[in-house]
């Protein structure tokens, strides 16, 4: 009997588990005295937190009608991500449709036929590398469609190709991040640190989290390898890929059309890069020029307007199941700023970190900062609440500037890729199908790994004085 009721149990879906997050997060209100920091702006015109100015408030629990309101509250706070993965998911379905991303998976696909386990460090690398410069780890999403169909190919399933974006982009990329403006940059500048300083140990981290998660994906690949028509038949059985996806022709031939498709597109998304690095562009600006992109290069290959439009919409409904993700991860967010818990938690752990020696201080900022991720997935917006009372209290304890930043990040980069609560994940997660729960098996080992190896690099950090201050 017990044995039956096993079988008959289902995990629930990832809407389903937010939902029942969101409400434990709106009973935490009733409990966790309200309060609030005063505002400081800036030099760059910034408003963060200000560490002198802090007072509990009245309490302000989220009531029946604001918990209901919470769902398109957050659509509304996540609005510019959801439009970033929208349209960059419009603009890559029109070059798909062009043909140039289907010949180039099946030229990888026949390539590496007889060791398909090497395309995962080569697109580890690439894809680790867009994200150590430019964060965005938003892409992740976007780059599921094209890596899905490659690895099915090769006879992997859905749950590899998630790890090798995943992996390269939320840990190779963002927990190294030597120039991701959303996370070192925003912190970097609330610390009164040089710009991007310290640039020599995140590139250190960057090549040790790289093999570290290549062998992992490599390992795991490896135990689950079979042949294309069986990984082909699971993948469409799942609905990871359609089914005309595993029997359509492909020619390997290119037209000039295509290469000049190719081309086109190599070159602006790298003028994007750079303009992301150099300009400080954010996400409305890359959205925008990924509409140019997709445009320029449906006229190219000879699409017209109504093709064009019909790609993006196209490209756009594929991610849609995950952009609603995105929004209601982003509703608990909602829920505890109008409630005015927040900043009370990151009060409390302030009282706590004064009270630490130096080095527990670094490695307590590290732990608090994993943890408040459940809350407060994006990176950015995690610095703009923390980081303004992390920094002066460092100073306080003489914790080096330099490594608390790097406690944040690395704090930051380790939990996201697990918990429920973040829209990014939980929507790449959705596009590719793979359940959740099958994700948390594959990555709590791992975590534990790159938590140990987070503790080391601070460690080393507060020991050589990582600097500049």
């Amino acid at each position: 009997m017990s044995e039956e009721k096993k079988k008959r149990f289902k995990m629930p879906s990832a809407l389903v588990i937010l939902f029942f997050l969101m409400l434990f997060v709106t009973i935490l209100t009733y409990f966790v005295p309200a309060g609030e920091f005063g505002t400081l702006t800036l030099e760059t015109g910034q408003e963060v937190a200000d560490p002198n100015q802090f007072q509990f408030v009245d309490a302000n629990p989220v009531g029946f009608i604001g918990f209901w309101a919470a769902f398109p509250k957050g659509m509304v706070e996540a609005a510019t991500v959801i439009a970033f993965t929208l349209i960059i998911s419009g603009a890559l379905e029109v070059i798909k449709q062009t043909g140039v991303i289907d010949i180039a998976i099946y030229r990888l696909s026949q390539r590496f036929a007889d060791n398909g386990i090497w395309v995962i460090p080569i697109l580890m690398f690439v894809l680790g590398t867009i994200a150590t410069f430019i964060g965005t780890e938003e892409l992740s999403m976007v780059y599921i469609p094209i890596i899905l169909p490659l690895m099915i190919s090769l006879g992997f399933d859905n749950l590899t190709a998630t790890a090798v974006v995943i992996l390269s982009t939320h840990i190779v990329g963002v927990m190294s991040s030597m120039t991701n403006p959303f996370n070192v940059g925003v912190s970097h500048e609330i610390a009164g640190l040089p710009m991007f300083s310290g640039l020599w140990l995140r590139g250190v981290l960057f090549i040790v989290l790289f093999f570290i998660c290549v062998i992992y994906t490599m390992r795991y690949a490896r135990s689950i390898h079979t042949d294309v028509e069986k990984a082909t038949q699971e993948a469409i059985r799942i609905g990871a890929i359609k089914e005309d996806e595993g029997k359509q022709e492909v020619n390997d031939k290119m037209t000039s059309k295509q290469i000049g498709v190719g081309l086109v597109s190599i070159a602006l998304f790298a003028v994007i890069l750079a303009l992301v690095i150099i300009q400080g562009w954010g996400m409305i600006e890359m959205a925008g020029a990924f509409v140019l992109l997709g445009v320029v290069a449906g006229l190219i290959g000879g699409m017209g307007g109504d093709r064009i439009v019909d790609g993006f919409v196209n490209g756009a409904i594929g991610v849609m199941s995950g952009s609603i993700l995105i929004g209601v991860a982003t509703g608990i967010s909602v829920i505890m700023q109008e409630a005015k818990i927040l900043d009370t938690i990151v009060y409390y752990f302030g009282n706590f970190l004064q009270s630490l020696p130096l080095l527990l201080s670094a490695l307590a900022i590290f732990i608090f900062i994993a943890l408040f991720a459940f809350f407060v997935p994006s990176g950015s917006g995690k610095a703009v609440v923390t980081m303004p009372i992390i920094s002066p209290l460092a100073r306080m304890v003489g914790l080096n500037q330099q490594v608390s930043v790097l406690a944040y990040v690395l704090g930051d980069g380790v939990a996201k890729p697990f918990y429920p609560t973040s829209g990014t994940f939980m929507a790449t997660l959705d596009v590719s199908k793979v359940k959740w729960q099958d994700w948390a098996k594959f990555y709590l080992p791992l975590m534990a790994i790159l938590a140990i190896v987070s503790i080391i690099f601070i460690i080393f950090a507060q020991f050589i004085n990582y600097g500049p201050f």
